[in-house]
């Protein structure tokens, strides 16, 4: 029986989950019925995984409200992306158990998190963890409402480790008319400040989660293409600079000059990347191809226009034909696409008796980007599985994860706060019911990004914006050093938002959200060489049955092996016609 005994470590070892349940501490607030005075309160909150599909399943007493329904599937899904594991081989069951009259709010989906990563992880909690705290992508853990008397109740409740955001504490607690500015000493409970999930996953387990080294190895042909693309698109500038320097004849002009003339200058910083550069060589080329543009006549405009619109469709018949063999191509083909259907949006809009010079330098140079971009294809990047079904999937998957933010940002924000984000929801549908999954994909995932803007900036004072962007853009920095196959959109954004950290922080933020969205987006994708880990995961379901057949059997084989005379002589006494 040596056999079973290796048979079950076998499984043991390659098993993704090795627990399967735990239980955290909810820290909440709710307004007292005698006065209107905020009172803490805690409630519990457990979770079971189970082998299944990626289904997650809220059980609350009472109700829960939709903000933290929403709040715990988002929490579900930020330790998917911490976690190894394979999220969609199981389900999640929470169930939560609460002594006030209702659950609402955010404040619950940095515990869900943390809770969600231990169990996927195997790691148990410690004894008596309590935590307060919304979450946001990349694992930010970001301010909430009541910590003095969420604090206050975990205390009371007898937990032994209390999680708090470290975002606002200082301001919450300093207002409090019951603490003084010494405040971690009004308490006996440890008060543990955390900004990240590996921070309150350390407070709460009391070991590190294993993180992916920061440092990124930026590979060569990714270096060498995005220079060949600055250099083309700023090459480009400093030639309609030489030629509209002299058709400047009045002051109208001037503004849309100098405008062109800053960023141009900008653009030759040294220390800035080479997208950075690119992106600004492009804006300078709007406004000098639109001066350029206004020397034409109506003709030579109708020519120009003409033109183009050949060079479009020839260019779209050579994109249609490019095999995609990895996920550089996958994003290549992507940019470029965008880029060709902005093209031809500027082009439906010109009016072909009487040209904008606007219109036409929109469309010009919107269609030199594409021609650009479209260096990376065939890059020496790694060969991935890629089909349609998988891309429709992928598809699929990043437009849950859209509604889901959508959902709860609906219920607490003013529709026209969200008007950006409904509008590029609305375009990914069109790409998802013309079947064109790629750009719905991309789409879906810049629409996720926009969400997840105002995730993290929920209740978050302006003076903690640094703080945030370092932890974000630390998150990217540790997605994309993991990533087999290099994003080199993802990168790209990211190396752009450092840029405008200093000049423009919030613009910064929002670029470290697309860098996280586009980096993660591999992981749609198995690589085309072979894994026993990836092929155990995918075929966890038949490995299970083929595991009870054997070990059936195995039990079987005894009771068989003393039996088969017995069971030869009962059969042969049933026999008809035989003499006894």
């Amino acid at each position: 029986m040596k056999w079973l005994f290796f048979l079950f470590l076998f499984l043991l070892v390659f098993s993704p989950v090795t627990a399967s349940s735990d239980s955290i501490t909810l820290l909440s607030v709710f307004q007292s019925s005698t006065n209107e005075t905020l009172r803490g309160g805690t409630a519990e909150l457990y979770l079971q995984i189970r082998p299944g599909t990626g289904s997650v399943f809220i059980d609350s007493f009472p109700l829960t409200q939709l903000d933290t329904q929403v709040a715990t599937r988002l929490a579900n899904e930020i330790a998917c992306e911490f976690s190894p594991v394979d999220c969609l081989q199981f389900d999640f069951f929470y169930t939560i158990r609460s002594g006030s009259s209702l659950i609402s709010g955010p404040s619950g989906g940095a515990a869900a998190t943390v809770l969600t990563l231990a169990v996927l992880e195997g790691v148990p909690l410690r004894d008596g963890v309590a935590m307060t705290g919304a979450i946001s992508s990349g694992g930010i853990i970001t301010p909430v409402a009541g910590v003095p008397e969420k604090i206050l109740a975990g205390q009371e409740h007898g937990s032994q480790h209390v999680l708090v955001p470290l975002l606002g504490f200082d301001d919450q607690f300093i207002s409090g008319e019951n603490f003084s500015r010494d405040y971690r000493e009004d308490f006996s409970v440890p008060i543990h400040l955390v900004v990240s999930l590996d921070q309150a996953f350390y407070y709460a387990t009391g070991r590190s989660f294993p993180l992916p080294p920061s440092s990124i190895e930026v590979p060569e042909f990714y270096l060498s293409q995005m220079e060949a693309t600055s250099q083309e698109l700023c090459l480009r500038t400093e030639k309609l600079f030489t030629v509209v320097s002299s058709l400047i004849q009045f002051e109208d002009s001037s503004s849309r000059f100098d405008s062109a003339e800053s960023f141009f200058n900008r653009s030759k910083d040294p220390s800035l990347s080479s997208y950075a550069r690119a992106s600004l060589c492009y804006s300078a080329n709007l406004p000098l191809r639109e001066l350029y543009f206004d020397s034409y006549t109506q003709d030579q405009k109708v020519q120009r226009l003409q033109q183009l619109l050949e060079d479009v469709s020839l260019f779209s018949q050579t994109i249609e034909q490019q095999p995609i063999r990895s996920f550089v191509d996958l994003e290549t083909l992507s940019i470029v696409t965008e880029r060709l259907l902005e093209t031809r949006g500027y082009l439906r809009d010109i009016n072909s008796t009487n040209i904008s010079s606007r219109q036409l330098a929109l469309a010009v140079e919107r269609y030199a980007s594409a021609v650009a971009w479209s260096g990376f294809f065939n890059s020496p990047a790694p060969d991935l599985f890629i089909n349609e079904r998988i891309i429709q999937q992928a598809c699929y998957r990043e437009i849950r994860s859209v509604e889901n933010r959508l959902n709860y940002l609906r219920s607490n924000l003013p529709p026209d706060f969200l008007t950006r984000v409904e509008d590029e929801l609305t375009q990914t549908y069109r790409y998802q019911n013309s079947g064109d999954y790629v750009q719905c994909l991309f789409k879906a995932s810049q629409t996720k990004a926009l969400a997840n803007i105002f995730f993290t900036t929920i209740g978050l004072a302006q003076d903690y914006l640094p703080q945030v962007i370092d932890a974000k853009a630390s998150r990217v920095e540790q997605v994309i050093a993991k990533q087999d196959a290099f994003p080199i959109l993802g990168y790209s954004y990211y190396t752009y938002a450092l840029s405008l950290v200093e000049e423009d922080p919030s613009s910064a933020l929002l670029f470290l959200e697309y860098a996280l969205t586009f980096s993660d987006l591999s992981n749609y994708f198995e690589n085309s060489s072979f894994s026993w880990r990836r092929a155990l995961l995918q075929y966890e379901s038949f490995i299970t049955f083929v595991t009870g057949l054997i070990l059936g059997i195995a039990c079987c084989l005894p009771w068989l092996r003393k039996n088969p005379k017995k069971t030869s002589l009962a059969s042969k006494k049933s026999l008809p016609g035989k003499k006894r």
